[in-house]
């Protein structure tokens, strides 16, 4: 059984690798960093970011999982593929 590397931009995770057991098309993670836009009450003790998957095809022809949550500015092609490279993320494994 593989483990699946997602890439993680915006949010409080910007910049992140998570890995998961088996592949998700969305991540949640709890913060205690509600964004500006959202309106939160003293009550509330966290926040769920939700992060959407997508796949982006690398220079080496390879597909790879990036999550984005409200990203605002989405990095090159080179740029991304530096941090994948930087961040040691690995590309989606080969179907059987």
């Amino acid at each position: 059984m593989s483990n699946y590397d997602y890439f993680l931009l915006g949010g409080s995770q910007h910049g992140r690798k998570h890995t998961e057991k088996a592949y998700k098309n969305s991540l949640e993670f709890t913060t205690k960093e509600a964004p500006p836009y959202i309106f939160t009450t003293e009550q509330q003790e966290f926040y769920i970011e939700k992060y959407t998957v997508y796949t982006e095809s690398g220079p080496d022809g390879k597909l790879y999982l990036i999550g984005c949550c409200n990203v605002k500015k989405f990095p090159s092609q080179a740029e991304l593929f530096g941090l994948l490279s930087k961040n040691k993320i690995e590309p989606l494994p080969n179907p059987c």
